[in-house]
């Protein structure tokens, strides 16, 4: 029998992603990239003939994947946007990245997503927050030479960390490509703590945009197994 579940949780994608934009629609100074602009997702002259995420087809393992990540993302940025304000002080604004800030900022995302996870119905019929927890972060970007790492089995997972890390990527290329008289061993070191913060949420958003436009072309294509 045809089950709807996947549509079901994809509306629940699309409204993780709503809730996400609305929530960071405000800039917090002029730094700061805005969110994904969930209104144009939903547009109805937007068009779903292609899926956004290749790796990702309909199936049940990875509607729990996307509605998972696209939960901790959203949680993420929630936790990147306190951090900002906090680094966006006259006091607090000029402290460059460190790998100990780095690590301090990375435990307080961590924390955030623990905190706002759903607890898993006794049932086991509930919605896809109930699937086993994706941990924040399986991908990696090398600092030095821009190399991407991915340490997942699943395609559909590892193509989203990729989007993610993809962005640090073009950060990293594009600060040696600028600077290559700099003899630095890491591309954040020249990097205000707040601006890392700021392409972080650039990151986070590259997988809400695309979990969310996955979510809508499941929804058009009446994704059902």
């Amino acid at each position: 029998m045809r089950n709807s579940r996947p549509v079901r949780n994809a509306l629940r994608i699309i409204g993780l992603v709503a809730v996400s934009c609305s929530a960071h629609a405000q800039p917090l100074g002029n730094s700061t990239p805005a969110a994904p602009s969930f209104p144009d997702l939903m547009a109805p002259e937007k068009s779903f003939a292609a899926p956004s995420l290749r790796n990702c087809p309909c199936s049940q393992q990875n509607a729990n994947i996307l509605a998972k990540r696209g939960e901790n993302a959203t949680l993420a940025l929630e936790s990147l946007y306190r951090q900002i304000e906090e680094f966006s002080h006259p006091t607090t604004r000029s402290l460059l990245w460190t790998k100990q800030r780095n690590l301090e900022s990375d435990e307080l995302i961590q924390e955030s997503i623990d905190a706002g996870r759903d607890p898993a119905p006794p049932d086991g019929t509930g919605p896809a927050t109930a699937a086993p927890a994706v941990p924040n972060s399986l991908g990696f970007t090398n600092g030095g030479d821009c190399k991407i790492t991915i340490s997942v089995s699943s395609p559909c997972l590892a193509e989203i960390l990729r989007l993610h890390e993809e962005v640090h990527r073009r950060a990293c290329k594009k600060f040696f490509d600028s600077n290559y008289n700099f003899t630095v061993i890491d591309y954040r070191a020249k990097m205000r703590m707040v601006d890392y913060l700021n392409e972080h949420v650039e990151a986070y958003s590259a997988e809400i945009r695309a979990i969310g436009e996955q979510a809508r072309y499941w929804v058009a294509t009446r994704c059902t197994f």
